[in-house]
């Protein structure tokens, strides 16, 4: 029996296939025919599958007729349809059997697995050390670089103390000769004042030239200090020790 014919046949005898729709279908007169028969039948004549009605619900017993020829349609079609997955059911599967693995022997198979491990672990440790390589040049690239920086700093740093050195050395001889000049200014003025006294005739006393005297001490003394303290500043800038009072 083939698939159409069975398929016919549940037509025919259910009136439905699950899942494959049925080509013959019924018509009007058949379906009013049926309708008719199940309104008449002895199920639905009797008074106790009747709707009835009890406060404001309605109770619809069910069709017995109608619910046993739900079960006899799906067993039968259920029946059907393993009957034809028992004849549309494949067969064995047959094949010829052949030797796996190739033309390649067992010990081969082997030689080749550790020459390929041997190789594995050599571009392994060949990627380790070039990686080392390219980080330690990386490194070194970086401390060239802080190199130079500090190298650009520092040489910053020393032209910038030796223009503050010329810069102080300048100040130093302005006011060593702006010293020298007002010492000599006031020599001149005591000379003068001396040269006057003379040219009157009366004799300087013993107490203006001992004034004049020590004057002209205290200038020089003063200009030796400030020597001596601006030596002292050059020798702490450029980091020699101090040295002490009793020197």
């Amino acid at each position: 029996m083939d698939r159409s014919t069975h398929l016919n046949h549940n037509s025919e005898g259910s009136g439905a296939y699950r899942g494959h729709p049925v080509n013959q279908r019924m018509t009007d007169s058949e379906q009013t025919d049926e309708y008719s028969c199940e309104n008449n039948s002895p199920s639905t004549s009797n008074p106790q599958n009747q709707p009835t009605h009890a406060d404001g619900y309605t109770k619809i017993p069910p069709n017995e007729s109608r619910w046993s020829k739900l079960q006899r349609i799906a067993k039968e079609e259920e029946e059907n349809l393993r009957r034809w997955k028992e004849e549309n059911r494949p067969g064995p599967i047959q094949l010829t059997p052949e030797r796996l693995g190739g033309a390649v022997s067992l010990a081969e198979v082997r030689q080749r697995q550790q020459d390929e491990s041997r190789l594995s672990k050599l571009r392994k440790k060949l990627r380790n050390e070039e990686m080392d390589k390219k980080k330690r040049q990386a490194e070194e690239e970086e401390n060239e670089k802080m190199k130079a920086m500090q190298r650009e700093k520092a040489d910053k740093l020393e032209m910038m103390k030796k223009q503050d050195e010329e810069q102080r050395q300048n100040l130093y001889q302005h006011d060593k000769q702006r010293k020298r000049e007002e010492f000599l200014q006031r020599i001149e003025r005591s000379s003068t004042t001396v040269s006057m006294a003379a040219g009157n005739s009366i004799p300087a006393s013993s107490w203006a030239k001992c004034h004049e005297h020590r004057e002209a001490r205290r200038e020089e003394e003063n200009a030796d200090l400030l020597k001596k303290k601006e030596e002292q500043r050059r020798k702490v800038e450029h980091g020699l020790p101090r040295p002490s009072r009793g020197e």
